[in-house]
């Protein structure tokens, strides 16, 4: 059974990360909105960063560098979170990102400076 400790630590992980794609919405939504200048270019440049890592985490070697990173700071704590919960997370966060791009209908920004 979870012990009520572990249950807040679940919660308040939830709830971090679905703030966190809340943001990348907003962010996408006033990026679309704002005319050009200095406010809009500071806007590519976070999504140019949130593009930069759902790639990263879309590449095999990043991924499973990024869930041994997870495992680790989790080990500290003596949490055990299977690997395979912490790779889902992983692809769902990416997965929103992608979604969230393609609904507000903003450029790949990453991939066009390539």
């Amino acid at each position: 059974m979870i012990s009520q400790s572990e249950l807040q630590i679940v919660l308040c992980a939830a709830g971090t990360i679905l703030a966190a794609l809340v943001l990348v919405l907003i962010v996408h939504v006033v990026y679309r909105g704002l005319p050009a200048g200095k406010a809009k270019e500071s806007l590519k440049k976070i999504i140019y960063e949130l593009d930069r890592h759902a790639d990263d985490m879309e590449n095999r070697e990043k991924r499973a560098a990024a869930i041994q990173a997870v495992m680790d700071l989790l080990g500290w704590r003596r949490i055990v979170v299977p690997k395979v919960l912490v790779g889902w997370l992983i692809d769902a966060e990416v997965a929103a990102i992608r979604k969230i791009q393609q609904v507000t209908d903003t450029p790949d920004l990453h991939k066009e400076e390539v």
